[in-house]
C-alpha cells in the first residue's frame, strides 16, 4: 500500500524571520502523534525556497513549490523554471490551481506545458482540478490537458 502524503500550501505567507520556527513546529508535530506511514510536505513561496530547503535537508518534510514556469529559460520576468526548482531539490509542484486559473487566466494548454516541464525535470505534480463545490478534488486524465507523459494519478481530498 502506498504511503499517504499530506501537503500544506503556505499560499503567500511566511517571512525570513519566522519560516524556520514554523517548519520546526511542523516537524515536531509530525514526530509526536502522527500515524506511521505518512509523508508530509510543504509548498513554499518562491522567495523562501532556498532558506527552507536548507532547513528541510535534515528533516523528513518534503519540499514543494507553488508553481512552475512552462518555459525553460528566457525573458519571462517573475517566472521560475523547473530546472531552477530541481536545483533546490524541490520534490513536487502545484499545477492547475484554481487561484492561478481564476486570477491569472491560466488555460489548460499552459497547465499542460507546466506539467511537461516539471515532469521533464523529475518533479512530481500536484495537479489540482477542483469541483465547483470546492470540497473534493476531481482527478482527471492529464492527457485531456495535452500532457503526453504517462502519469499515475491518486485521488485526494481538501481538508
Amino acid at each position: 500500500m502506498r504511503a499517504l502524503t499530506v501537503i500544506g500550501n503556505w499560499k503567500m505567507n511566511g517571512s525570513l524571520s519566522t519560516n524556520q520556527a514554523w517548519l520546526q513546529s511542523v516537524n515536531e508535530g509530525m514526530q509526536c502523534g502522527m500515524p506511521a506511514g505518512r509523508r508530509f510536505g510543504v509548498c513554499i513561496p518562491f522567495p523562501y525556497l532556498h532558506q527552507c530547503a536548507q532547513y528541510l535537508a535534515s528533516s523528513q518534510l518534503l519540499l514543494g513549490a507553488q508553481d512552475v514556469s512552462a518555459h525553460e529559460s528566457g525573458a519571462y520576468t517573475g517566472e521560475v523554471s523547473a530546472a531552477m526548482l530541481q536545483e533546490m531539490d524541490v520534490r513536487f509542484v502545484i499545477v492547475g490551481h484554481s487561484e492561478r486559473r481564476m486570477q491569472f487566466g491560466e488555460a489548460n494548454e499552459t497547465i499542460a506545458l507546466k506539467a511537461e516541464s516539471a515532469l521533464d525535470h523529475e518533479i512530481r505534480l500536484l495537479f489540482v482540478w477542483v469541483r465547483p463545490r470546492m470540497s473534493e478534488i476531481q482527478v482527471v486524465p492529464l492527457r485531456s490537458f495535452g500532457v503526453k507523459w504517462p502519469v499515475r494519478l491518486a485521488p485526494c481530498r481538501i481538508v
